[in-house]
């Protein structure tokens, strides 16, 4: 149960020194296997705490920045960099990576299409090709679905493409 359903039931919720995380909390390793989670914050923004080098206490919670009407999905990539989605305020999927593996620094967010909008939170898997592949309702309750391929330079994305379907919650894939 989150905190805000708590609340909707009269328990009292004491104040969290993080960021509240509006039930939306993903995590991954990273490629020296150490936890990085990611949450929405308070201010609709994405943040993430990262374990120290010696796998244990986590980092202060630092901004990625953003403005999400909803949480957020993560996937180690092929290349070992951690990439970041999430439902924009436009209803539109976002996205942003790490730089290189392990790298504290992260490019800009970037729209995957603004043409196709969505009702539910991106899922994202990595397939055993090591292609990333997109989740999530659209607007019309059918199952959206992009996946990256490679054209010999660098990774694209195909379009959006519709599986059909008649959703009424928020996808989840696995492979």
């Amino acid at each position: 149960m989150c905190s805000s359903d708590l609340e909707n039931f009269g328990v009292p919720v004491a104040p969290l020194p993080i960021p509240h995380d509006k039930c939306s909390v993903a995590a991954t390793n990273d490629a020296d296997m150490r936890l990085t989670v990611f949450t929405w914050g308070y201010n609709n923004a994405f943040w993430m705490s990262k374990q120290d080098e010696n796998w244990g206490a986590m980092s202060e919670w630092k901004t990625l920045g953003g403005f999400f009407a909803g949480g957020p999905t993560v996937v180690r990539n092929a290349n070992n960099d951690i990439t970041l989605f999430g439902r924009g305020a436009d209803n539109s999927i976002w996205h942003k990576y790490q730089a290189e593996p392990n790298s504290p620094a992260w490019t800009q967010w970037m729209t995957l299409g603004s043409k196709t909008k969505f009702t539910s939170n991106p899922v994202a898997i990595l397939s055993s090709e090591g292609f990333i592949h997109l989740f999530a309702k659209g607007q019309d309750n059918s199952l959206l679905h992009k996946t990256q391929f490679t054209n010999n330079t660098l990774f694209v994305w195909t379009e959006w493409t519709s599986l059909g379907g008649s959703l009424t919650s928020q996808p989840a894939v696995t492979v």
